[in-house]
C-alpha cells in the first residue's frame, strides 16, 4: 500500500477542541506525553479552514467513513 503524505486539513473548530485535550493532559506517562507532541507538531502545519469552507471529501472528527477495496 502506498503512502502518500499531504498537508492537513482541519476544521478550526476540530483543532480547537483537540489542543484543548492536548493542554488538559499534562500529566500523562512518558508514552502519551511522546504521542501528544507529535500530534500538536503536525497541527501546527495544518490548514486551517471554516466550516463553511471545509471540503465534503475530507474526513474530520466523528466522520463515519466506508473504505472499499479498489479491486472489487
Amino acid at each position: 500500500m502506498e503512502t502518500v503524505k499531504e498537508q492537513l486539513i482541519i476544521r478550526k473548530d476540530d483543532y480547537e477542541l483537540i489542543v484543548a485535550y492536548l493542554k488538559g493532559g499534562l500529566n500523562r506517562n512518558s508514552f502519551d506525553r511522546h504521542n501528544a507532541e507529535e500530534l500538536e507538531a503536525e497541527l501546527k502545519k495544518a490548514k486551517l479552514v471554516n466550516k463553511n469552507n471545509f471540503p465534503a471529501d475530507v474526513v474530520r472528527l466523528n466522520s463515519k467513513v466506508k473504505i472499499l477495496d479498489e479491486k472489487d
